[in-house]
């Protein structure tokens, strides 16, 4: 179940979320289907990663506890917007 050739997926996974035993079968399935794998090792890792991957992917998934989505959706630069409100 691959994506199509044109389509790039992303996937930040935070290793350390919930009982971390997740990881080897989030790689597993990620690579499986077609995403390429970004692993977060420190605070504010999970930005950068999902900010340097946003404008190429068609997909960009995040991958870990309560705080996954808020870190990858905040309002970096300011404006007032959230990330999230760009992609939909």
């Amino acid at each position: 179940m691959c994506p199509a050739r044109s389509e790039r997926r992303v996937s930040v996974v935070n290793p350390a979320s919930g009982s971390e035993d997740h990881v080897d079968a989030v790689l597993e399935l990620a690579t499986d289907r077609g995403f390429s794998v970004r692993v977060t090792e420190a605070a504010g890792d999970a930005r950068r990663y999902a900010a340097a991957e946003a404008d190429g992917a068609d997909l960009l998934a995040a991958v870990g506890g309560v705080g996954t989505i808020p870190t990858r959706t905040r309002d970096d630069d300011g404006d007032g917007r959230n990330r999230a409100d760009d992609r939909r």
